[in-house]
């Protein structure tokens, strides 16, 4: 699966792609209308991050308004899930794709590449969002481009 790119509102100076995907239903999905939201407190080049709670889900990504989208996303159950993300962003676009989600000794594992083009006139927050099922989870370990970059404890 690969994220799809869609720019934000022209006042927002930011443009953003999305790549979710709900591993708790099974296989990955594609949902391409969340977006970074540019007052996030995201600062660095690559963030991964960890949501337990909506009011933070929604400090952190915005539901864009797509005009063949006739219904917004249902929220994930933060009762029964929690959301993970791996977010690039810069003067570059970042594909992902995911190659497998596995459970382990209730460790999560990411295994996912990305492949980034320049885009020196514009920036990008560009993330992969996960849902995964939160009973029994401790950690989720992201390995991109074959090597392990985070480690987050629940």
């Amino acid at each position: 699966m690969e994220c799809t790119k869609f720019a934000s509102l022209a006042w927002l100076a930011v443009a953003t792609c999305a790549c979710i995907v709900r591993a708790a239903a099974g296989t990955p999905e594609p949902m391409p209308s969340l977006f970074v939201k540019n007052d996030a407190g995201l600062d660095k080049q690559a963030h991964f991050i960890m949501v337990k709670e909506q009011k933070e889900f929604e400090r952190y990504f915005g539901q864009a308004a797509l005009m063949w989208q006739k219904k917004k996303l249902p929220p994930p159950d933060f009762a029964k899930q929690i959301v993970v993300a791996a977010i690039h962003q810069g003067k570059f676009y970042t594909e992902y794709k995911v190659q497998a989600v596995t459970n382990a000794n209730k460790v999560t594992t990411i295994i996912y590449t990305t492949v980034t083009k320049p885009t020196p006139a514009t920036t990008y927050a560009c993330p992969m969002i996960l849902t995964l099922p939160r009973e029994g989870l401790t950690t989720v370990n992201f390995v991109e481009n074959g090597q392990p970059v985070a480690a987050l404890k629940l």
